[in-house]
């Protein structure tokens, strides 16, 4: 005891006691088995779920033709006509007019495909414009691809009839 004051001292056991656990390997089978069958029966079960859609869904083509628009260079003289923008090709091929022959052409009108309504095959028409380019993507999606590659042609010529159409009636103006 020094000055008075008493220190007790306390032996703490810090020793913490591990209970070893036992490594049953028939136990870590069983588990591996059992959630192995899950394991399985899911993957089978996509499987299936997968081939059933895939059976269920029609394939779909896509066809395409480019067109190269040249510039008119009637009117270039005088400034009288300004550039065609590359859009207004889009309108002239577009119109519901040349759709619903192009669908009469080709028999979009009945089975199996069933269109009603220009819009009905206008929605499987894709217009592309390359950009910095004077080229046109005419692009049809259908179930079956010669019809689709047929209906790309189709509205090709029709587009490069309509413009040379325009170009006749632009010389006989001016």
């Amino acid at each position: 005891m020094e000055s008075g004051i008493m220190i007790e001292e306390k032996e703490i056991n810090l020793s913490v006691s591990f209970r070893e656990k036992e490594i049953n390997l028939s136990s870590i089978i069983r588990v591996m088995w059992e959630r192995g069958k899950r394991i399985l029966l899911f993957t089978l079960l996509c499987t299936a779920l997968a081939a059933i859609v895939s059976l269920l869904i029609h394939n779909r083509y896509e066809s395409a033709a480019v067109l190269f628009m040249n510039k008119s260079k009637l009117g270039e003289r005088t400034m009288q006509y300004p550039s065609v923008p590359m859009r207004t090709y889009e309108k002239l091929f577009m119109q519901d007019e040349v759709i619903l022959d192009v669908m009469k052409k080709y028999a979009l009108d009945q089975s199996p495909y069933s269109f009603k309504y220009a819009d009905d095959l206008r929605d499987r028409i894709m217009v592309y414009y390359l950009i910095d380019t004077s080229l046109i993507n005419i692009a049809v999606v259908l179930e079956d691809p010669q019809t689709a590659a047929d209906v790309a042609n189709e509205l090709a010529s029709r587009a490069i009839a309509k413009v040379d159409n325009l170009l006749r009636i632009e010389q006989n103006t001016s």
